[in-house]
Formats: structure tokens, sequence, C-alpha cells
């Protein structure tokens, strides 16, 4: 009977988790595609004023130096001539993606990146309830877990829009009137991404929090055991938490990527890159970090836990250690948390993948 409830949990997880990427993919294919733009008239030229160092700073009217540059539209059908009178029409619907390829490759990675987020909601969410059943938890580990993972969306949401010195594209889309119909589309999609993984903020917060509570009822083996066996559930779990939020993240630099390029299918401003390749090298590395800093003080105060764990199962070896040498080497090995080498090789490609997949597009010709 038993064996027969986790059966029907795991399809009905499946079931769930598959209903919400489906619909996460359709309504974002839906909302891009009805606000794309198949073709906007660009301006001649446009005026950048520099703040100029060398002028004086009291000359509030005179230290900027203005620099007119010349726009040229990318498109394809912008090299043909006109003409009043054609044998064949083709309705707007049929053009965009032949003069812009790449935004559609953008647009299918941002549905899927969003699909994946969507779907990752009911996987933390049974996550945090075995946490709960396993552990229980109370309000305040909750709720401190919930204020870790709301100031961790507030952070990426400010320092994702806070990057200085660089033309941002909802700005060149809001001005050019080029690929969508308003530029918030694409602060949107960074929105709603970052608030679909926020459950999975919650769970790896919460690992950190209930290690603490992997105690022991009495030194014995069978008490040691158990408590070895939680705190390595946990550390799986914020593992697998990593692997989630690397897919995404690795989506993100992609769709940056696309992006840029899209952009640069479009418009060419002389002299001006308009979206430079080191923008997407930028965001890897950001993300990146991004993950160290969220992964890397939880999987050491787990680890702390398990060492605790190590030092006091050492006092019974002391006592008798022709009965518990072998038993505590075979638990508490050098290997026995870290993992082997393998391991740790793909925990390290976890915490680079957005690092890495910002030169792939470059590297292997992906993006063009």
């Amino acid at each position: 009977m038993g064996s027969d409830s986790v059966t029907k949990k795991v399809k009905s997880n499946v079931f769930i988790v598959s209903l919400f990427a489906t619909i996460a993919y359709t309504l974002t294919v839906l909302f891009i595609t009805n606000n794309t733009l198949t073709y906007s008239t660009l301006p001649r030229s446009i005026l950048v004023e520099v703040p100029d160092a060398n002028k004086l700073l009291a000359d509030t009217t005179h230290n900027f130096k203005p620099f007119v540059l010349n726009v040229h539209s990318q498109l394809p059908m912008d090299t043909i001539k006109q003409k009043t009178k054609l044998p064949l029409k083709i309705s707007e619907a049929q053009v965009l993606f032949h003069q812009n390829p790449t935004f559609l490759v953008w647009i299918l990675l941002i549905s899927i990146m969003v699909s994946i987020a969507a779907g990752s909601i009911p996987v933390s969410i049974s996550q945090i309830g075995d946490l709960k059943a396993s552990y229980g938890f109370k309000r305040p580990e909750i709720t401190k877990a919930i204020f870790y993972a709301i100031f961790l969306v507030v952070f990426l949401m400010v320092t994702n829009n806070n990057l200085k010195g660089y033309y941002k594209p909802p700005t060149l889309i809001n001005e050019f009137k080029v690929l969508l119909n308003h530029g918030y589309i694409l602060e949107m999609i960074v929105v709603a991404t970052v608030v679909l993984v926020s459950p999975t903020f919650v769970q790896i917060f919460l690992i950190g929090l209930v290690s603490g509570k992997v105690e022991l009822e009495e030194k014995s083996i069978p008490e040691f055991d158990k408590a070895i066996k939680r705190l390595k559930y946990l550390n799986k779990s914020l593992q697998n938490a990593m692997q989630l939020l690397a897919i995404i993240v690795v989506f993100s630099v992609l769709t940056s990527t696309a992006l840029g390029e899209a952009i640069k299918r479009t418009i060419k401003i002389d002299g001006f890159d308009v979206y430079p390749n080191e923008i997407n090298y930028v965001y890897g590395m950001y993300f990146s970090l991004f993950l160290c800093i969220i992964y890397v003080p939880v999987y050491f105060y787990i680890k702390q836990n398990f060492l605790k764990l190590k030092d006091e199962a050492y006092d019974l070896v002391t006592t008798e250690p022709d009965k518990y040498t072998t038993w505590y080497n075979n638990q508490f090995g050098q290997t026995k948390f870290e993992g082997t080498v393998t391991d740790n090789l793909k925990l390290a490609l976890t915490m680079l993948s957005p690092l890495l997949s910002g030169f792939l597009p470059d590297t292997f010709g992906l993006i063009k």
C-alpha cells in the first residue's frame, strides 16, 4: 500500500510539473509574439552627448561633447529597392523571422527558460514539504527562509538593472521601436523568471536552517548512521536545487546572447556597438558569482554539522577502538561528505556553467 501511494505521488508530481511548464511556455510564446514588431523605419542619425572630463564643471552649458552617429538598418529588405507593384503579396506575419531568424531563437530560448522556472515550482514545494515532514521545522525557520529569498530576489532585480555606462536593450527597443512593442517586456520576463524560481531559493535556505536540527538522542551507531544519512540527504537536495538554478541561469546567458545578435541584425550605429559581446561574459561571471553566493554558505553550514557529528563519533573510537574504528572510517572517510573527484568536478562545472555558457555561442558559432 505504501509503495502504491508513493508511485501515485510521483506520477502526480510529474503531471503537475509538466502542466506548469506547458502553461508557462504557451503563455510566454503568446505574450512575446503578440508584442513583436515586424518593421520600423529608423532615424538616419542620433545625437550622443558625452560628458567631457576636460571641460570646466562650473560651465554647465558646455561640459558635454556632442557626436552625431549615423544609423543603418541591418534588415535584408532594406537593401532592396522598393517597387510600386509586386507580382506576389506576402503578409507581414510571414516576413519577420526570415528577416531576423535569431529573434526566433531568442523567443524559443526565453520560453524554454520560463517554462523550466515554472516547472521548478511544484518540485521545490514538494521538497519543502519533505523537509517539513522529516525535520519538523516551525514558523521561524520558514519565515527566515522566505525573508532570505525575498532579499535575494530584490538583490537580483536591483543589480541586474544597475549597470552604468551601458545602453540597455529595453531603452534601445523603446527609442528605436525595434523587435518589441515595449522595452519593459524584457524586464517583465526577468522579473517573472526570478519570482518563479523563488521557491527554490526558499528550499535552499531551508536546507541550511534545518541542517542544524540534525541531533543525536544518544551516542550510538544507529543514531549516528541516521544523522549522517539525513545530512547527506540535505547535501544532495542542495546540489539538485543548484543544478536546477544552473540550468535556468545558463538559459538566461544564452538568451542574452541571442537578444544581442537579434538587435545587431536589426540596427547598426556607426562608432557604437549596440550590444558588445563582452556583455555576455559579464552576465556569465555575474550569475556564476550568484550561484556561489547562495550555495557556499549553505554547503559549509551542512558540512560544519557533519564535522560536529564526526567529532562526537570520535569519542566512541577513543573509548572502544576495536569496536568503533572500522565503522568510523567507513562513515567518516575523507570523501564521505565531500564526494569523489568526479562529484567535485560536476559541482565545479555547475558553479561555472553560467560563465562557460557566455563563451559557447562565440566559440562554436551557435548563435549567429
